[in-house]
């Protein structure tokens, strides 16, 4: 799957989304979401605030996700809003009142502004500290699948997992460090997963339907 298609599903699943919204129909939910993203030799913490509409048993859902936490070392600070995604989900009810089931589908578009440190030796000035920063652009597309506990009043949690793929590309790197160049090269391609790959993650969620 190349990024043109993911771009093309991406804008495809906001125009179904945005036609389930302006149906008068369903009820509308808010939710908070915290999940853990494990990619090859990496993972990252993120949370994402939800705004979902269900109608029947069809819910269509748009978030903006914060980066919370990551092992890169070259990455900047965390917390930031690192992204936008717009989702599905089936929901199947059970034999037990206040519990359901659901499978799901996602794709989430992320940007990561990473920075890469390293020391230079220079004749004239010794050791010299310098950086380069280079932008990140990450699509994912993934299915999952979890259960929904009812509690009270249109409250709800849920949990699941997801499993997907992903392709990243990285910008030129520029230089931060007042014309020092590293070789000449601003270019350090720090990823441990490369410009694509697999991707599972697990989540927990609280929300409020109305």
């Amino acid at each position: 799957m190349n990024k043109y298609t993911l771009i093309f599903l991406l804008v495809l699943m906001s125009t179904v989304m945005a036609t389930a919204q302006s149906d008068r129909g369903g009820s509308y939910s808010l939710s908070q979401d915290l999940e853990l993203v494990k990619l090859k030799s990496t993972f990252r913490l993120q949370s994402s605030l939800n705004f979902g509409i269900t109608r029947s048993r069809h819910s269509f859902n748009s978030r903006i996700i914060l980066n919370l936490k990551t092992n890169h070392p070259e990455s900047t600070p965390s917390p930031k809003i690192s992204g936008i995604g717009v989702g599905y989900s089936y929901s199947v009810p059970s034999s037990i009142h206040w519990l359901s089931f659901f499978g799901k589908s996602d794709l989430t578009y992320q940007f990561y502004d990473n920075i890469w440190t390293a020391n230079y030796f220079s004749e004239d000035d010794g050791y010299v500290s310098v950086a380069s920063s280079s932008l990140e652009h990450f699509l994912a597309l993934n299915v999952g699948y979890g259960f929904r506990v009812h509690l009270w009043k249109g409250l709800y949690v849920t949990h699941g997992i997801n499993g997907g793929k992903f392709i990243s590309l990285l910008d030129s790197g520029r230089n931060i460090t007042d014309g020092v160049l590293l070789n000449g090269d601003l270019e350090h391609d720090f990823r441990r997963y490369g410009d694509s790959g697999w991707l599972i993650s697990a989540f927990i969620s609280a929300g409020i339907r109305f």
